[in-house]
């Protein structure tokens, strides 16, 4: 099934043959679509293409051609790969050291239920996601003082315990996560003897040690992570100090990262990360002077380079909680405020700066885990 939206949001097919099986209901109507759209977009390599539908109009006597406007191939493969499950992989409870994997539904407000378990437990992991698997890369114990460069993948449709991916280069924790359509990035992070400003990267398809792909502008830990299509954003941190940048880097190229912008607050635990198709959202984060935790969320447009917007606010103030990118909405779970530990998942929508809502709980209350999108 597809939904016809005029705007382009959700795209349904490219070729201007494609029929529409069933009655024509118009814009926000639920149809069946032959040929499957996923196969005709996945296809197409242009950047902008127009599209339409031969219908069967509701009154069912005659087929009229109904034109549509153009939609971006970033719209198209936003709609293709859209995510419908959000999961929450390790982190700690302030006693030891989690593997339990946790899963949601994007769509419905229920209790998360467990997923597996990650083949070794830690926190601090930084999170990135195939359209098949979840990958969460190094951490450390909650000692704070055995750091790890184990990359772990599970897979998103069958509960099972995960398995090992190769290794970073580089033991760390702290890390910030991104994903190409190919590979996992880890960026930055704490590692024996201070910050290192390091991006690493990993295939996807293949169990070998990852690779050196250029530096951040300036070694950070704590970093709010998202990413377009093409780039990794990297948001606030921590080096001994508290920081505003955003900065980027290009997952094709293997460089030092550029600056782009800065958000509206100083933060020194950035706090979770997430992506739509065209803005990077930060969610509940420690920030300075204060210095306190808020439960404000702020968003950049990933095509221009200015300061952050306010984006309204998270249900609850809280820090180290990990972000789950969806369709429409991002979500932000567990985390902690003071020595108090958050098991509450909450939602909030792309298109509107509104308070984010209630989106049901985490199995086990939990700090500092991967978040990732299936």
């Amino acid at each position: 099934m597809a939904k016809i939206i005029k705007s382009g949001l959700e795209v349904t097919t490219l070729t201007t043959t494609g029929t529409i099986s069933g009655t024509f209901h118009g814009e926000g109507a639920n149809v069946d679509i032959t040929p499957d759209p996923e196969t005709v977009l996945r296809t197409d390599t242009t950047s902008i293409i127009g599209f339409g539908f031969t219908t069967t109009s509701s009154t069912g006597s005659s087929s009229d051609k109904i034109p549509t406007q153009k939609a971006t191939k970033q719209m198209i493969d936003g709609y293709i790969n859209r995510k419908t499950t959000g999961f929450s992989c390790g982190g700690t409870d302030n006693v030891s050291n989690l593997n339990v994997i946790d899963k949601f539904s994007m769509a419905s407000n229920v209790t998360a239920v467990d997923h597996g378990d990650a083949s070794v437990p830690r926190y601090t992991l930084s999170g990135s996601s195939s359209d098949t698997q979840g990958f969460s890369s190094a951490g450390a114990q909650i000692s704070g003082t055995t750091y790890n460069n184990v990359i772990d993948k599970f897979d998103f449709s069958s509960n099972t315990t995960g398995s090992d991916h190769g290794d970073l280069n580089t033991p760390r924790q702290a890390s910030a996560g991104h994903s190409s359509d190919t590979q996992g990035f880890a960026s930055g992070g704490w590692v024996s003897g201070g910050y290192t400003s390091t991006i690493e990267k990993f295939d996807f398809s293949s169990n070998t040690l990852a690779s050196s792909h250029g530096d951040m502008i300036l070694g950070k830990s704590n970093v709010s992570p998202s990413n377009s299509s093409t780039q990794g954003f990297l948001a606030g941190g921590y080096r001994s100090g508290t920081y505003i940048d955003i900065s980027k880097y290009d997952f094709s190229s293997n460089i030092t990262a550029n600056t782009h912008g800065d958000l509206s607050r100083l933060t020194s635990d950035a706090g979770a990360g997430c992506s739509s198709t065209t803005h990077g959202f930060i969610m509940s984060y420690y920030n300075d002077p204060g210095p306190t935790t808020v439960d404000i969320l702020e968003k950049y447009a990933f095509s221009s380079n200015i300061i952050a917007s306010d984006h309204g606010d998270g249900t609850d103030a809280r820090n180290e909680s990990c972000g789950q990118s969806g369709y429409t909405n991002g979500f932000q779970s567990g985390g902690r405020r003071g020595g108090g530990h958050k098991n509450v998942i909450d939602t909030f929508q792309y298109e509107t700066n509104v308070v984010g809502t209630d989106h049901g709980d985490l199995s086990v209350s939990r700090r500092n885990a991967s978040g990732h999108q299936g």
